[in-house]
């Protein structure tokens, strides 16, 4: 008899807003972007992802950059490291470190 096991995978809730995208400490601010982010927990592990709006070129910089900081007006301040945007205006990414939900 196979053991059915339930999936234990949340949705811990989602954010979403506008903001700044910024290279190191903001030391070098790349332009204003919006974004949808999306928290998850699996037993002890934790995870966020989403996308991303801009110009072509913050977001082509962005990526370059590796990681770079989203600081939203809400003042939510998170790592984010986007997948290549291909020269487009949205981008998929993943969250470093904390997510605040």
């Amino acid at each position: 008899m196979t053991a059915i096991m339930k999936n234990s995978c949340r949705h811990l809730g989602t954010l979403q807003g506008s903001g700044s995208l910024s290279v190191g400490d903001s030391s070098e601010r790349l332009g204003n972007v919006t974004f949808e982010i999306d928290g998850y927990a699996d037993r002890d592990r934790r995870w966020a992802n989403g996308e991303i709006e801009g110009e072509a070129v913050v977001l082509d910089r962005a990526f370059a950059a590796g990681v770079v900081r989203l600081a939203s007006t809400d003042g939510v301040s998170l790592d984010l490291v986007l997948q290549n945007p291909a020269g487009g205006s949205t981008a998929e990414f993943d969250v470093e470190g904390q997510f605040p939900l």
